[in-house]
């Protein structure tokens, strides 16, 4: 007879539960394209000072802060009702271990349009080693008993703060693999996914040329934009990577 070990859920990932379930139901709709970031990853076989997720947290929320509509959120009040901060803020999710359980955490990134590439990438590599010293925002959910994390999660959700613990929009990230498009949901009404860039060859001018490829998706809120806005934003996006260079000079950073 085959036996079944019975475990208690993790703490470190009790946050994700919480979200998990205040998440559940919403009426997503979901994109996907590729971005040639030739520009950015071919120089030499050398890559920019900034990671190209830093370069994709960079454009969507400049994308974004051109289309203010998709910066609001949706909130089930006595009445249906739209909340818009006046910046764009960016949730970015890590990949870290906490007390040996592997979790993802995730910070917010505050007025992401008015920061350089650059900025984003120091700014990310800060954040992740907070968090594997144990010093990430969701420590102390994983902390309080069940009961009382929920009802502190829950106060995190409502208008005047939502927006600070899960930003206006979000960014998540699976390029330390060999995945290509997928779909996340970060809670907010644009939640874009990227993927891992290769290599592959493309026509350009009648040409075939080899070129780097990356993957993007978008998962979005029906509740607050339609798939035709939805779709502008995420050719907006594309044109604003694909408009990056960075100068040779430059050293390697990781994707």
């Amino acid at each position: 007879m085959n036996s079944v070990d019975l475990l208690p859920f993790p703490k470190p990932r009790r946050h994700t539960e919480y979200f998990s379930t205040a998440m559940a139901g919403r009426p997503l709709v979901h994109l996907g394209t590729e971005a040639d970031v030739s520009g950015l990853l071919d120089r030499s076989g050398r890559r920019p000072a900034a990671s190209a997720t830093a370069h994709v947290i960079r454009a969507i929320a400049e994308t974004v802060a051109q289309h203010p509509d998709a910066n609001c959120t949706f909130h089930r009040l006595p009445f249906p009702m739209l909340s818009r901060p006046r910046d764009v803020s960016v949730k970015v999710a890590f990949d870290v271990e906490v007390d040996g359980v592997r979790t993802v955490q995730s910070d917010v990134l505050m007025r992401a349009d008015r920061r350089t590439p650059s900025e984003i990438h120091e700014w990310m590599q800060h954040t992740r080693s907070r968090m594997q010293n144990g010093r990430g925002r969701t420590r102390l959910l994983s902390a309080l008993p069940r009961s009382v994390g929920r009802s502190v999660f829950a106060s995190m959700m409502i208008a005047p703060v939502r927006h600070r613990f899960l930003g206006t929009i979000a960014v998540t990230s699976l390029a330390h693999r060999r995945v290509g498009t997928f779909f996340s949901d970060g809670g907010t009404t644009v939640t874009v996914g990227v993927g891992h860039a290769h290599r592959r060859p493309t026509v350009q001018d009648d040409s075939i040329e080899i070129r780097s490829v990356l993957p993007l998706s978008m998962t979005f809120d029906h509740r607050v934009i339609d798939g035709a806005l939805a779709a502008d934003i995420l050719g907006d996006l594309v044109r604003h990577l694909e408009r990056c260079t960075v100068p040779a000079s430059h050293t390697r950073s990781e994707v």
